[in-house]
């Protein structure tokens, strides 16, 4: 995937091309988003193919977002905006959250110990 996403940017011409780590940054949130969604799926639903959900959550969430999320913490906006730098910072800490809740949900759960001995088998 990331010779997949160079190659992306490489072919833009360097005259028009937005900036790189910021783009990455965004595109790097929205896998991350979407992994720690199905895991989420996976982990708290009954099923094994969190494809479709996820998919349909995703861009329900960044439509929404899109539409009604105030402007002053707009995450998407053009590269010429005063608000570019801090919206990748909002994108940095959607990428932190995710990347944790992620984590914590793809963790097993603990099982509880039993002191009681098996019987004979």
């Amino acid at each position: 995937m990331a010779a997949w996403w160079t190659v992306a940017l490489l072919l833009v011409p360097s005259d028009i091309r937005p900036p790189v780590a910021a783009l990455t940054l965004e595109a790097g949130a929205a896998f991350v988003l979407a992994v720690a969604g199905a895991v989420a799926v996976v982990r708290f639903s009954g099923l094994t193919r969190p494809g479709p959900p996820v998919a349909a959550g995703l861009l329900t969430t960044a439509l929404l977002a899109l539409l009604f999320w105030p402007g002053r913490w707009a995450l998407f906006v053009p590269v010429e905006d005063d608000r570019w730098a801090a919206a990748h910072d909002r994108w940095a800490v959607l990428l932190a959250g995710a990347v944790v809740a992620g984590v914590v949900w793809a963790t097993e759960p603990v099982r509880r110990w039993s002191l009681r001995r098996a019987g004979p088998r």
